[in-house]
């Protein structure tokens, strides 16, 4: 089973999988600035699973798309997202990458 707790929904390490009905709902439909320390790893693992033909996003170079910063970012991925631009899966992992890296330092990739 998934534990989420009610202040911040994010998900304890007591999940069974990465596709539990809880943390899609927990995480993938949180906005990318709201994302947590737990939903932005998820997110940057298993994003490439629920967007059709995506590929995982540690197999992107973020570099160039880091000067942007997060926020653009988020707002580029909402963008491709809406139009399905080919561009959405690096945009949307970048997103996630930029939050993650930069707001809860973590190691991403």
């Amino acid at each position: 089973a998934v534990v989420s707790t009610q202040s911040t929904g994010e998900l304890d390490k007591a999940s069974t999988g990465p596709f539990d009905d809880l943390a899609t709902i927990s995480c993938m439909d949180r906005p990318h600035h709201k994302l947590g320390n737990g939903c932005a790893k998820w997110m940057f693992d298993h994003y490439h699973y629920f967007e059709m033909g995506w590929r995982t996003c540690s197999s992107f170079d973020f570099t160039t798309l880091m000067r942007k910063g997060c926020g653009m970012l988020n707002k580029l991925c909402k963008k491709a997202l809406r139009k399905g631009s080919p561009t959405a899966n690096k945009v949307c992992c970048g997103s996630v990458y930029c939050y993650g890296s930069r707001r809860h330092m973590l190691k991403l990739g």
